[in-house]
């Protein structure tokens, strides 16, 4: 068992979906389906916010990914935006969807408020670090994907 680390692919949307949906318990709140449709707006919508990508892949499957964004040099592939689209209304399709999405709403507004009182230019941010067990087991984030960071 080796990991290694690459660029994302399309291959690792479903694994790091089903991360995304036991890190974050979305089965404790909602359906099966309403979990499975939110864990997919989450990575549909970092997927369209990034400029750099690495994923941890283990035994040939993605088992985590880091994604940064400049924010100077972004932009958003269409197809990727029309992905982030059509997860989204695949959940407000449901009124469980709809009301379980009003949760993620306050986090929103929080993030907005911590970026208008922040007094630095921001360049470059984070959006998303996702492991599971045998990956930390593995190695720790720092040895595994800083080094490799376009900062």
């Amino acid at each position: 068992m080796e990991m290694q680390i690459r660029e994302y692919q399309k291959q690792d949307f479903q694994p790091l979906k089903e991360i995304i949906r036991s890190t974050w318990h979305y089965d404790e709140f909602s359906s099966p389906e309403t979990a499975s449709r939110l864990a997919e707006v989450f990575l549909r919508s970092c997927l369209t916010n990034y400029t750099f990508s690495q994923v941890a892949v283990l035994d040939g499957t993605a088992a985590g990914i880091i994604l940064v964004k400049n924010i100077k040099d972004h932009r958003c592939a269409l197809s990727a935006r029309f992905q982030q689209i059509l997860s989204i209304v695949k959940l407000y399709a449901s009124k469980e969807g709809r009301a379980v999405s009003q949760i993620f709403q306050n986090v929103n507004e929080i993030d907005e408020q911590l970026l208008r009182g922040c007094k630095k230019t921001i360049r470059r941010n984070w959006l998303c670090l996702l492991s599971v067990h045998p990956v930390r087991e593995r190695a720790s984030a720092k040895s595994c994907f800083i080094p490799r960071l376009p900062i």
